[in-house]
């Protein structure tokens, strides 16, 4: 049996195939939030992948948003395994590309007056991360 497409129908078809072509075929990301301004907390306990965080520290100085594989928040005296200086009311960013950073224990972030090791700062970072 031949079945017989109208030109709009295959037209269609080949649209779907080409649109189909740049469709991201991963899982959707998880999204977390500091819902305003905070100064550390888990993003995700157990295993995961980061992908990217960004956010705001509102403290006239320079400081540092430490990020720990851990399920936990660590006490002062820990040693980061990432480490993002962030000028005096400054942007930051780190982006882990399209394979993220894998973490084993949890995602935790702080901020912190120094860079290493921990020394918690005030709660005035606003914070978001996308990870699985």
């Amino acid at each position: 049996m031949t079945v017989l497409l109208s030109e709009q129908d295959a037209l269609n078809a080949a649209l779907d195939q080409t649109a189909g072509a740049f469709r991201f075929a991963g899982p959707t990301l998880l999204s977390y939030d500091s819902n305003g301004y905070s100064n550390g907390a888990i993003i995700k306990v157990g295993p995961g992948t980061l992908y990217s965080i960004v956010g705001y520290s509102n403290n006239g100085a320079t400081q540092y948003i430490l990020l720990f594989d851990s399920a936990t928040i660590p006490g002062d005296g820990a040693v980061p395994r990432f480490i993002i200086p962030v000028p005096s009311k400054g942007n930051f960013t780190l982006d882990g590309e399209l394979t993220g950073i894998k973490f084993v224990n949890g995602i935790v972030w702080c901020n912190s007056s120094t860079a290493s090791p921990k020394a918690i700062g005030s709660a005035d970072c606003s914070v978001n991360a996308q990870y699985l």
